[in-house]
């Protein structure tokens, strides 16, 4: 969904060409908007404070400083400071319905709140965030920019996972979108049928770098686990933008044959078989 303006002539504007064209009239429309949404959502004026902080956090985020996140995402293990206070809840919210620049961004825009002003009131408002308002916020992270050094933070973080959970985040992102059935995989440990030159049926099974039910059912517990897909009865969900900062480390040769040959056995040729 995205906001339109309609110009004085009738013509529908996108909110960066109304600000160009009227900056302070559509200004005021955009703060006519905010105000209708504060009678439906209470807690819409406390969304500026946190998205301003998240915002910061996201691009003065420092990937080669960071100890916290990358052991957090392994291990689950982190600070005792932290694990006492009410951060704990919020950084497994984020992690969980956001994925691993939601737990960035979360734990940097509340880091030190004791002593930091700026981070003590987003902390403050996030804990009084209804449900709904804080997965609404973690689910928006795919907007806002972030620093480029997040990119090999990534990569590091995949680098740390065995070479079956790389192969099957590989193989993912190269199946070129990012709701994928778990039937598909499924698939894949059953043999195809199809007609041989002589008219006999022939049975192929398949050869993969996911090479059982066994070891993607593990792989995928791992994806799952650093928050790289979300995994929701029968569907997998391949984080966006991971996928994005990713991309070229995921889309090799290896991985993009695998994709291809999956598809192609997952969709018999001959149905009747």
């Amino acid at each position: 969904m995205r906001l339109m303006c309609v110009g004085n002539k009738g013509e529908n504007l996108d909110i960066e060409t109304a600000l160009e064209q009227e900056p302070y009239e559509t200004r005021g429309l955009l703060v006519d908007a905010f105000f209708q949404c504060q009678q439906h959502l209470s807690d819409s004026f406390n969304f500026i404070p946190v998205e301003r902080g998240i915002r910061d956090a996201l691009l003065g985020f420092e990937a080669d400083k960071d100890r916290h996140i990358r052991s957090y995402m392994l291990s689950r293990t982190m600070d005792s400071r932290v694990l006492s206070s009410p951060r704990t809840a919020l950084l497994g919210e984020s992690l969980k319905h956001g994925g691993p620049l939601a737990l960035i961004w979360t734990y940097y825009a509340t880091i030190d709140a004791h002593r930091n002003t700026c981070n003590r009131e987003v902390l403050h408002l996030l804990v009084k965030f209804s449900l709904e308002s804080k997965h609404q916020l973690f689910a928006r992270i795919h907007k806002f920019p972030c620093n480029p050094s997040i990119n090999n933070w990534l990569l590091r973080i995949l680098g740390q996972l065995d070479l079956d959970t790389q192969n099957l985040a590989s193989i993912l992102r190269c199946l070129g979108s990012s709701s994928i059935p778990m039937a598909l995989f499924r698939r894949v440990w059953e043999p195809s049928r199809s007609w041989g030159e002589d008219g006999v049926v022939e049975t192929r099974t398949l050869t993969v770098t996911v090479s059982s039910e066994k070891v993607f059912a593990s792989a995928l517990y791992f994806l799952e686990y650093v928050g790289f897909v979300r995994v929701s009865g029968e569907q997998i969900d391949l984080d966006r933008r991971i996928s994005e900062f990713l991309q070229g480390r995921f889309e090799q040769p290896t991985w993009v044959a695998d994709a291809v040959r999956i598809m192609a056995h997952a969709f018999p040729i001959y149905r009747s078989l």
